[in-house]
């Protein structure tokens, strides 16, 4: 009787095709863990980042802040008056204005600052590179975007207007030796503070 040769070939191709399967599930796993991460850390109104992630990013930034000398920035951002609009229009109306500035904020801010919803009508921005002086130009930027649009989208011809305060601070690694997460926010937040009390906008 002949002897089969075995070859192992259709072992090997067996093996191959599960390890494709496997690959492929990986990359799907991968995929919605990724998915859950954002989840976990993303505001669902204003699809901005959520206020437990803003520590995590302070933490990573003022380490950078530290190692390479480099400038760091943080920008409070309160609506005007939205209490007022949420009774004057709706809730959800002002749900829409939240979600609105969420956006806006987004697209005037270079792509590695990080924009959180800090609470209710709060948002924080923190600025990775950047002193006082280009921290104050991207709030300013914002500011005037958020009046020139929000009237016309939210409330067209009735009387009033809609703005936003900001606060600003920035810190140098080489005029401190500690940057606290706690102090760089409230300093945004006095300054915040000030800004409405001297009426805001």
């Amino acid at each position: 009787m002949k002897k089969l040769k075995y070859t192992g070939s259709e072992s090997d191709q067996q093996i191959k095709a599960l390890n494709e399967q496997l690959s492929a599930l990986q990359k799907k796993l991968d995929k919605k863990e990724k998915m859950i991460n954002e989840l976990m850390i993303t505001d669902n109104l204003t699809k901005l980042y959520n206020r437990e992630h803003l520590v995590t990013v302070l933490e990573e930034e003022i380490a950078r802040c530290q190692r390479y000398a480099h400038p760091l920035a943080v920008i409070m951002i309160d609506i005007d008056g939205l209490r007022s609009f949420n009774t004057d229009h709706g809730k959800k109306a002002g749900d829409r204005m939240l979600s609105f500035v969420g956006n806006l904020i987004k697209e005037n801010i270079r792509q590695f600052d990080r924009p959180f919803r800090y609470g209710g009508e709060e948002f924080i921005v923190v600025l990775p590179e950047t002193d006082l002086t280009m921290a104050c130009i991207v709030a300013e930027r914002i500011r005037k975007k958020f009046k020139s649009i929000c009237k016309k989208k939210f409330a067209p011809g009735q009387n009033g207007s809609y703005t936003v305060s900001t606060g600003i601070t920035s810190v140098f690694a080489y005029t401190t030796n500690t940057i606290e997460i706690e102090e760089l926010i409230d300093q945004a937040d006095k300054a915040l503070a000030q800004a409405k009390e001297k009426g805001g906008n």
